[in-house]
């Protein structure tokens, strides 16, 4: 199986470990770098924004969005609405 991850927070890090250690395929994305990093040591495959996660899943396609609650805007801040258009936008 194949599942991407989009959101590798203290959550999503943790379900994908899981993932991993149960010998799934997993392709993940975070806005914040060091969270991939965390995790491709141990065979998490990396895509730098959700158009290469897309690229990188067989279809068909099965993507897991762990993202939080955003309560305030500002810089940096990605809410689960504007991932799933940008992704239905990729496709």
């Amino acid at each position: 199986m194949q599942l991407g991850v989009i959101g590798l927070g203290h959550m999503g890090s943790n379900i994908v470990r899981r993932l991993l250690r149960s010998g799934q395929e997993c392709v993940g994305h975070d806005r914040n770098p060091s969270a991939i990093q965390a995790l491709t040591p141990r065979g998490l495959s990396a895509a730098s924004d959700l158009g290469q996660l897309l690229r990188l899943l067989k279809k068909p396609r099965a993507v897991w969005v762990m993202l939080g609650e955003i309560t305030e805007k500002g810089e940096g801040c990605w809410s689960i609405n504007a991932a799933i258009e940008e992704a239905v936008r990729l496709r």
